[in-house]
């Protein structure tokens, strides 16, 4: 099973609704309908990570720039277990998966460059095996069959400097990252997702909230295109990704909300709200099953 998309499930983990919190919340790919409370990580946690293997959902990272990996499964529903560390504390960080690894990128505080890796097979701590090609926190990200790509993001001593760049990164190697192209607008607090062929990205923050549904071309990669509008402008939610439609869960407004949207793969159409999750939160991972 890929775990690039999901068939079953999308998952939230963590957040911020005031304060952090522990919840994983589940909802259904094949109708729409509101998410369920399933089950807690093993702290409350803030803008974490997440990364998806074929079997369990893993939250990287977050509140109090911490190092954790915790693990879910995705078969029975339940609480999560401290499995690894990254290579460093840091929230605000994205995550990636390849069928066989999990990555973390990017992140704070401070800012950095780091690339962490870490075995799905062994759970061994993630090791430090790359770099993008800038440091900077609060980024998106997503993945094709062969590459993880990190987007957007800023500085943290910069908050006026969005970044726009999207680094791609190789799988099946342990090199650093290539800037490969553009988001439509700089912006941080981006939600990345993925098609077989394409990269999406939702909303985000300028010098205020987007409602962007950016999509560019795995094959050439190249500068992104506005091609919709999530429901609403926000920023810092989470993505998940099935075979034939992205998801953008949760968000910050700025007030904090905990809407799910839709939108499909087959046709540049604008998101829909079709569905809510338990809490309306913001820094929350993003996972699939």
């Amino acid at each position: 099973k890929s775990s690039e998309q999901g068939t079953i499930s999308g998952y939230c983990s963590g957040g911020y609704t005031g304060s952090n919190v522990n919840t994983i919340d589940k909802f259904s790919f094949a109708t729409d309908e509101n998410g369920t409370d399933v089950g807690n990580l093993t702290t409350s946690n803030r803008a974490p990570a997440g990364q998806s293997s074929s079997t369990h959902g893993y939250t990287s990272g977050g509140g109090g720039y911490g190092s954790t990996v915790s693990k879910f499964s995705f078969t029975t529903d339940g609480n999560a277990n401290n499995v690894s560390t990254l290579s460093g504390s840091r929230e605000d960080c994205t995550g990636q998966s390849s069928t066989t690894h999990g990555y973390t990128s990017a992140g704070g505080y401070p800012s950095t460059t780091k690339i962490d890796k870490m075995s799905f097979a062994t759970e061994a701590q993630a090791s430090h095996i790359a770099n993008l090609t800038q440091d900077r926190t609060d980024v998106g990200g997503c993945v094709s069959t062969t590459h993880g790509y990190t987007m957007g993001g800023y500085k943290p001593g910069e908050p006026n400097s969005r970044a726009s760049r999207i680094d791609k990164f190789p799988f099946a190697s342990d090199s650093d990252a290539t800037n490969v192209g553009s988001l439509s607008i700089g912006r941080s607090g981006v939600n990345g997702q993925n098609s077989f062929t394409n990269g999406y990205a939702t909303g985000g923050y300028v010098t205020s909230y987007t409602n962007n549904l950016d999509k560019w071309s795995f094959a050439s990669d190249g500068t992104a295109v506005d091609v919709a509008d999530i429901s609403e402008a926000r920023s810092t939610g989470s993505g998940q990704s099935s075979v034939t439609y992205g998801y953008m869960a949760c968000g910050q407004t700025p007030s904090k909300v905990n809407t799910v949207d839709k939108f499909p793969f087959a046709n540049d159409a604008n998101a829909t709200d079709v569905g809510d999750m338990t809490q309306g939160r913001e820094g929350v991972a993003g996972h699939q099953y």
